[in-house]
Parts: structure tokens; sequence; C-alpha cells
């Protein structure tokens, strides 16, 4: 499967998309209406997800997305990456030791960053 999710309502379990077998990173792009649960996105190329908008023609944010119970480690860049993204809830996931930030948010309004575990292995 396709790491990188184009837009429009996604209305289902992201996990079924996204791997995240530590083959490919997850990338939301104008996605609305999803959910990551679980799974490991590990030993990544960039990102271990990123939730981002869509640049014109197409121009779009992505919003109501909620990620739980993930372990996100050892990826290049960031654990978890959003830009520009709206009403995104980012918790109890594990962010370990990435080359980046474990969680890296411009832009956007209404993201719910909390719990998180850090400083622990998953």
């Amino acid at each position: 499967p396709s790491g990188r999710l184009p837009g429009r309502n996604l209305d289902k379990d992201i996990n079924d998309i996204c791997d995240g077998n530590g083959r490919h990173n997850c990338q939301i792009e104008h996605g609305i209406n999803g959910k990551i649960t679980g799974g490991r996105y590990i030993n990544g190329l960039g990102d271990g997800i990123q939730i981002r908008d869509r640049a014109p023609p197409d121009a779009g944010i992505s919003e109501n997305i909620q990620v739980t119970g993930v372990c996100i480690k050892n990826n290049t860049s960031n654990g978890v990456t959003m830009l520009n993204a709206k009403n995104v809830s980012i918790t109890n996931n594990t962010v370990y030791k990435n080359g980046g930030s474990p969680i890296s948010v411009t832009g956007g309004s209404g993201n719910t960053i909390s719990p998180n575990n850090t400083t622990m292995n998953c």
C-alpha cells in the first residue's frame, strides 16, 4: 500500500491504507474524518506520520483526524508533523528517538496534543 493519502473524506480507520510496518511513512494530505489507532510507524525516511494541507489548485486542509495508541520511532525527521491541520487529536502515543521533534505543529487550529510518551521506547 501507498503511504500517501490524498484528500477528501476518509471516514475510516487509516490503518487500512497506511501499512505502518516501517516500509512507508504515512502522509495524510487534505484528509478529513479519519483515525490512526495502534500500529507502528518506524525506521521511515522522513516523518513517521505527516498530516498536512494541500496546495492549490486542489487546496484544502486536513481536519478531524485522530492518532492514538501508535508507536512512532526511529524516523529520519519528526515523529509526527502537522502542517495547517485543524481539529487533529494526537493522544496516548509513544513518539521516541526520531531525527527531529517528537511532534511538530505549524499553523492550524483546534488541535489536541496530550498526553504522549516521548521518553520510553515502544
